[in-house]
């Protein structure tokens, strides 16, 4: 089951700079831009269905330096909507480096604000 989670970690991070691009591009069609939501909804989703045994790997997530990683990872959590993962959320973009800060704002922005509103 880990190796599921892990794929489906790594493909929301490639769909998430995927749908970065497109905003930007001109020729990216709108009915591709759903699509590339769709698909990256059913790997939150599939992270979701994994509960407690997709948590470790979300919070390596939160551990990293890498924007990609950082997002997918806090993404993740707060869409969980459970307080004390978006607790973890804010902690760990409060002490995130540099280089993972912009993950952890993107993330904040396109999540749900009801876990982090307090």
């Amino acid at each position: 089951m880990l190796d599921i989670l892990e794929e489906h970690f790594e493909e929301i991070q490639f769909l998430w700079e995927q749908r970065e691009k497109a905003l930007r591009s001109p020729d990216f069609k709108f009915r591709a831009f759903l699509d590339l939501e769709e698909r990256m909804e059913a790997h939150v989703q599939g992270l979701l269905t994994g509960g407690m045994h997709a948590i470790p790997l979300l919070e390596a997530g939160l551990a990293t330096d890498d924007p990609a990683a950082a997002f997918t990872a806090a993404y993740v959590l707060l869409r969980s909507h459970a307080e004390v993962l978006a607790r973890k959320v804010i902690e760990a973009f409060m002490q995130a480096k540099e280089e993972a800060v912009s993950g952890f704002r993107q993330a904040l922005s396109h999540g749900p604000i009801a876990p982090i509103r307090s």
